[in-house]
């Protein structure tokens, strides 16, 4: 995201909006996390006090694997409060905040990604992905656990 800043910075806030590609997001090789378009934003800036402030929106829409059961589903990340200040630039300066766009939405992303909440994921002997079937590794894994327990007498 580039701001011009141009005469309108001594004169109050303006807004900008539009959307950065994907492409900065640098998730090229990134086997968990695919963007599923540009990141949209939506911003103010002012000058005030020697600084210029820039405060907005953004906005992406992402395909990240499950951490429990590894199916891929969308994920939406909204960034309701970026803030970024710069020191007061010259009037026919460009600020570029792209690294600063970037940052905020990969730090929003989350690190253990699950489809839902209750998610059972996949059954460690057999792989077997647990929400759509029960497998059978379960209930013969429960009798033997407790088949030592049905041996015992107690008088």
């Amino acid at each position: 995201m580039k701001i011009q800043v141009g005469a309108w910075a001594r004169k109050g806030t303006r807004r900008f909006t539009g959307e950065v590609p994907a492409s900065v997001l640098d998730l090229d090789r990134e086997a968990y996390v695919q963007p599923n378009g540009p990141v949209a934003y939506d911003v103010r800036a002012n000058l005030a006090e020697g600084e210029l402030l820039v405060r907005g929106r953004l906005d992406a829409e992402f395909t990240l694997a499950c951490a429990r059961c590894g199916r891929d589903f969308a994920f939406r990340v909204q960034v309701r409060d970026f803030v970024r200040s710069v020191p007061a630039p010259n009037e026919n300066e460009v600020i570029d905040l792209t690294g600063d766009v970037r940052e905020d939405i990969l730090l929003s992303l989350p690190f253990n990604a699950l489809c839902s909440p209750d998610c059972k994921g996949l059954c460690a002997r057999c792989g077997a992905d647990l929400n759509r079937r029960a497998c059978r590794c379960a209930t013969a894994e429960a009798k033997t656990r407790s088949s030592a327990f049905d041996q015992v007498r107690i008088r």
